[in-house]
């Protein structure tokens, strides 16, 4: 061959390797492409997915220039979470706007107000004129505030966002997928035998030139040099391995296509709703007005004026132990015609509001509050009391069995034994008084009455008097002396001489008093008694005062000057054996024969009373079989009636005192309460007497 022909044939085979190299540079910005695009994709999964698993930032597009020029319309702005309690004024945050759709608006923090129910935010756009017509109270522990701007992302975000937009990426995605696929298929050549011839091995063209070949003509002779051709060679360069070619290139391909389809996804999918939203209340939905409260024992009535927000689904009524709050939902009303509710939280101080509410297009929207409202519900107070004031037509015809200490003027009266002509504190009367105030009131004003008078128009009977604890014994206060008496009366005529009792301040004292009273008569004689009672006020939390009379239930007249004198109870005050028998009964019931019982006044006046009965303990004597109905009276009108002549309330023919206990609904005010008097109609199968331990009246008030 000669020189020109393997200068051509050289210039061949240098042309084949540029040409072999082409490929591989389109090859290797391939992969550069594709690895960028794995790395942007990942960095895009990473980032969104770490935000949205730390709930600590979101991205949110722009979809309008209210906050142009820091925020343009376009733009997509990074949100951070934050305490709702940093929130403050300047704040740039995003939030759920509460009109109809909810839609997300990123406005500035225009003025903020933070209580124990949330904080209440008034927004403003910047290039708004003023702020936003609502106001909405944040009542979750997180907010979203803006911190970072990206103009013209949002477009991005926004597009990708759109369903539509889903789609074609995801269709992208897998369109480059399977052409990804197709080329690694292409190049492996797994499918050549049957469409197409394998390509050739890429060839690179050397020259190898061959030694001169010598003729011998003879010794001594020059060997003459015999040409040779230059000979191209072509020798095969091997290539990468196909296997691990191949499961790169599939490697490549599936972490294009689930990390772009993750991550866009995931961008698109932080452009929703629940983006970057707490829990929001809107107070564009007008609040009720006028909110007033009322107790009525253990009830408190709520009254209010309707939203002037029409379209509100109800109201809300809301109560807390606290002013200002907070408060916990009492009770939903739907709709707005119902403007009171009647509310029992038990006893204590209570605050309520009420707000308006709108549950529609999967929201659920509460107003602010409306003014607040405080009511005051009393404990209930227990009262226990019997009565003095006792009236026996067992006969059938009425006696005055009322306690001769019950009251001043009543023509019942009783002499005490006969006192010196000088005091002498072993000689004394001595009056144990009953228990029936509710424990834990303050008592003012409380006094001892003493209606009392000499034995004849000549003569003077004077006394002073001890305040002891009847529990002990201990004593208390002295009033008066034997130098100065509390008081001393002339002649015959009965005086009621009252003392302040300032040592009895509180109702658990007043229910513990004892008098003992020292006395003189200067002819040596017997003073007249009429009346002996402690009387004072009760306060009832916020009801009205309420006054009170305690009348004796053990009576001692130790004139004598006895170590241990003898008491004399009021019999049906306790439930201790000492009974008071009655005259003698018919055989049938009979509107004329009767007990009636007048109890004392101990409900506040306006208070409400609950749990309201009546007890009585009573036999028929010799085991006769004795049964009773009865009225329940206030005045002279019956409001109440137990029994009747075919259906008795009890029967015993049994030589035990029985017990019964009736409840009595219809007592359910003071005004039943106080005075009420319960008359009991009898009959004995054996026409004899009845005998009675207790009779009392039970009732709680508030």
């Amino acid at each position: 061959m000669s020189a020109a022909d393997a200068t051509l044939v050289n210039a061949a085979g240098l042309d084949g390797e540029q040409r072999g190299r082409r490929p591989r540079l389109l090859m290797g910005v391939g992969r550069l492409s594709v690895g960028a695009f794995v790395l942007l994709s990942v960095a895009v999964l990473l980032f969104v997915g770490f935000g949205a698993a730390t709930s600590s930032w979101r991205v949110v597009p722009v979809r309008t220039g209210s906050m142009s020029p820091d925020v343009p319309q376009g733009a997509a702005v990074l949100v951070h979470a934050i305490p709702t309690s940093e929130v403050t004024q300047g704040d740039v945050i995003v939030f759920q706007a509460p009109i109809p759709g909810r839609p997300l608006v990123v406005h500035r923090v225009f003025a903020i107000e933070h209580g124990p129910r949330g904080s209440v935010v008034t927004t403003k756009g910047d290039a708004n004129a003023g702020p936003d017509p609502w106001h909405f109270r944040i009542r979750g522990a997180t907010a979203w505030r803006v911190g970072f701007v990206m103009p013209t992302v949002g477009k991005l975000v926004m597009t990708l966002g759109a369903p539509d937009a889903r789609v074609a990426t995801l269709a992208i995605v897998v369109a480059i997928v399977v052409a990804l696929g197709l080329a690694a298929i292409w190049t492996w050549g797994a499918l050549a035998p049957i469409l197409w011839r394998a390509p050739e091995p890429v060839r690179h063209a050397i020259q190898w030139s061959a030694p001169e070949a010598h003729s011998w003509r003879g010794p001594g002779a020059r060997p003459a040099p015999v040409p040779r051709d230059l000979v191209p060679i072509t020798v095969p360069v091997k290539g990468p391995s196909r296997p691990r070619s191949l499961i790169r290139t599939a490697t490549a391909i599936g972490l294009v296509g689930a990390i772009s389809t993750a991550g866009f996804g995931a961008l698109a999918l932080f452009t929703g709703t629940t983006a970057a939203t707490a829990t929001y209340s809107s107070s564009s939905l007008e609040a009720p007005t006028g909110l007033g409260a009322s107790v009525s024992g253990t009830t408190v009535t709520l009254t209010w004026t309707a939203t002037t927000s029409t379209w509100a689904t109800g109201t809300r009524v809301m109560r807390g132990t606290v002013s200002g709050g907070p408060y916990s939902e009492v009770t939903r009303i739907s709709g707005l015609g119902t403007t009171t509710y009647n509310d029992t939280p038990g006893a204590g101080t209570f605050s309520y509001v009420v707000e308006s509410y709108y549950s529609g297009n999967s929201a659920t929207w509460t107003s602010a509050d409306s003014n607040e409202a405080s009511a005051t519900v009393n404990p209930a107070l227990p009262v226990a009391t019997t009565a003095w004031d006792m009236r026996d037509a067992s006969v059938g015809s009425e006696l005055d069995k009322t306690d001769v200490f019950y009251a001043a003027g009543d023509s019942r009266s009783t002499a005490a034994l006969a006192w010196g002509t000088a005091f002498d504190t072993t000689k004394y009367l001595q009056w144990d008084f009953s228990s029936a105030l509710p424990s834990g009131l303050s008592a003012s004003s409380v006094a001892f009455n003493f209606r009392f008078a000499a034995n004849r128009s000549s003569e003077t009977a004077c006394f002073y008097f001890e305040t002891r604890r009847a529990s002990t014994g201990a004593v208390v206060a002295t009033h008066g002396s034997s130098s100065a008496p509390a008081g001393c009366v002339t002649g015959t005529t009965q005086q009621t001489i009252s003392t302040s009792l300032s040592e009895i301040n509180t109702s658990a004292l007043a229910n513990d008093v004892r008098i003992r009273l020292y006395g003189k008569e200067s002819g040596a004689r017997s003073a007249l008694l009429d009346m002996a009672t402690v009387s004072g006020t009760t306060a009832a939390g916020t009801g009205a005062a309420q006054n009170f009379t305690l009348y004796e239930v053990r009576y001692t007249d130790n004139g004598a000057g006895l170590v241990n004198p003898t008491s004399s109870p009021w019999t049906i005050a306790l439930a201790d054996g000492t009974i008071y028998q009655t005259s003698i009964w018919s055989s049938s019931f009979a509107s004329t024969r009767y007990l009636k019982f007048t109890f004392p006044s101990y409900a506040p006046n306006g208070t409400a009373v609950s749990a309201a009965s009546f007890t009585m303990s009573y036999l028929g004597n010799n085991s006769s079989n004795a049964c009773y109905y009865f009225e329940v009276l206030q005045g002279s009108t019956v409001i109440g009636t137990h029994g009747s002549t075919s259906s008795p309330v009890s029967c015993n023919a049994t030589a035990s005192l029985v017990s019964v206990t009736t409840p009595l609904p219809e007592v359910d005010t003071a005004a039943e309460a106080n005075g009420v008097a319960i008359k009991v109609y009898m009959k004995n199968a054996s026409s004899v007497q009845t005998s009675h331990d207790l009779i009392r009246l039970d009732y709680s008030y508030q």
